[in-house]
């Protein structure tokens, strides 16, 4: 039977090294010389996806980025795309401002609100994405968001603002994307464009569990935090333990031959 995919990119493909163990790329191009459908669902955007070279390793059927802000077809054909509005956009800088956190601004030129604090320079280093210029929010299409700020914070006074939906991630930062858009609700346009009613998705963070919750089955990265794990039909290896190899071959997507 041919499934269709979906991999989170950072702690599920990639390891904090921006590497991809060869078991993980072995299972890949197996799994699709098996006519198995294999897309990405990364909280990345999409330069930021591309920086990471895993675009070119196999021939990927579809990729959500942003959290499901943007979807591509296979030949990088646009299926949805959605922005945050502008005025919730200037209405979260705001608030972000009188709290001194930093907020990187996802558009066609990307900026950060002001200048970087250590904890920001630290999650860019994690992610070896380049730190933006210091900006403001003028007439840009605002994609997605990031804003750098401790785990203490229970980001209360920002989701009073309409139109964003916010992800606190394991690292001190937040993920805000356009309200009501996420990998699951986006994984949609993919499974209609290539008929498809259920998925298999792989997946390691806290904007993984609502991918991970409507999957047909869910396999989880052994080194996840608890809260993710119980998302999972499956918890496999650790991505430094071969997991993925180890998750396609026990639900048998693969054979022990590979």
């Amino acid at each position: 039977m041919q499934e269709i995919l979906f991999f989170d990119v950072d702690g599920t493909l990639l390891d904090s090294q921006f590497h991809m163990a060869e078991s993980t790329k072995k299972a890949l191009i197996k799994l699709k010389q098996n006519g198995h459908r294999l897309c990405i669902a990364t909280g990345r955007s999409y330069d930021s996806l591309l920086r990471t070279h895993i675009t070119e390793m196999i021939e990927w059927d579809g990729i959500l980025c942003n959290n499901g802000q943007l979807v591509l077809d296979k030949d990088r054909k646009i299926l949805f795309k959605a922005l945050i509005p502008r005025e919730s956009a200037r209405a979260f800088l705001k608030i972000a401002a009188q709290k001194n956190y930093p907020v990187v601004v996802k558009c066609k030129e990307r900026f950060i609100s002001q200048a970087a604090d250590e904890n920001t320079i630290l999650v860019h280093r994690h992610f070896n994405n380049p730190l933006p210029k210091v900006g403001t929010l003028d007439h840009q299409e605002v994609e997605a968001m990031n804003i750098y700020a401790p785990q203490s914070e229970d980001y209360h006074d920002f989701c009073q603002i309409e139109g964003i939906d916010i992800i606190p991630c394991a690292l001190n930062y937040a993920e805000v994307s356009p309200k009501g858009v996420s990998k699951a609700s986006s994984i949609e346009y993919l499974l209609q464009h290539y008929g498809h009613t259920s998925y298999i998705a792989f997946g390691d963070s806290p904007n993984d569990i609502k991918m991970l919750k409507n999957a047909k089955t869910a396999v989880v990265m052994g080194q996840s935090i608890e809260k993710v794990k119980r998302c999972a039909t499956l918890v496999t290896h650790s991505i430094d333990q071969d997991g993925i190899m180890a998750a396609c071959l026990q639900l048998h997507l693969l054979k022990e031959d590979v």
